[in-house]
């Protein structure tokens, strides 16, 4: 159900605080704010490139479509670090994307919620190794990165070995010639797992 579907009155229930698509602006963290007579409105703060909230600006609900960002693995760089995300899987009151649908699966940040929430709303970017090796060695680089939805390499500590960890799992080391040295070399889901890394760089 969007907006424009809905009883204005149940319109803070449903949208206040949660993440939305607008046409015009993309995604959005909407409020509503109710006037003096008793009517509401709606309110969009823009979700920019450096993942900050603008000042926020009246919209129309027929502008306005759900948001679900997809679970996974996502790069936030204010933090100069990789997470897992989930998404809680229970009814809500709230009809599109809220802080209380997901959480942190796996990671080696700490992540503030409005920001995790602002970063997972927009399309993802990801890092090759390549890269992560040059944020290695950079003093305030990224020190666990994703390479994809599903794929993060992550090094605790200056010269440790780097972990590869797998949908919120740590599944092995990886070795010089970027190959995965399993923890569980009997693991059933390793030639899964060995398909995907597959398409990331990882032998």
């Amino acid at each position: 159900m969007i907006p424009k579907d809905a009883p204005k009155q149940d319109w803070s229930m449903y949208y206040h605080d949660t993440y939305m698509a607008h046409k015009v602006y993309g995604p959005c963290r909407i409020t509503v704010q109710s006037t003096e007579s008793g009517n509401k409105k709606l309110y969009a703060s823009k979700i920019n490139d450096k993942v900050r909230l603008s000042d926020p600006k009246q919209v129309y609900a027929k502008d306005l479509r759900i948001l679900w960002p997809r679970p996974g693995a996502y790069n936030f760089f204010r933090y100069s670090g990789a997470g897992f995300i989930g998404r809680m899987p229970v009814r809500h009151m709230k009809r599109s994307a809220y802080r209380d649908h997901y959480y942190v699966q796996w990671a080696p940040i700490g992540l503030d919620a409005n920001y995790m929430m602002c970063q997972i709303s927009v399309e993802p970017v990801y890092l090759s190794i390549e890269r992560f090796m040059e944020e290695l060695n950079k003093p305030k680089g990224m020190r666990s990165a994703a390479l994809s939805n599903k794929v993060i390499l992550y090094r605790p500590t200056v010269g440790s070995p780097i972990s590869i960890v797998y949908m919120g799992e740590e599944v092995g080391l990886l070795n010089k010639a970027d190959e995965l040295i399993a923890h569980m070399p009997h693991d059933s889901r390793l030639p899964r797992i060995f398909r995907h890394l597959k398409t990331v760089g990882i032998s």
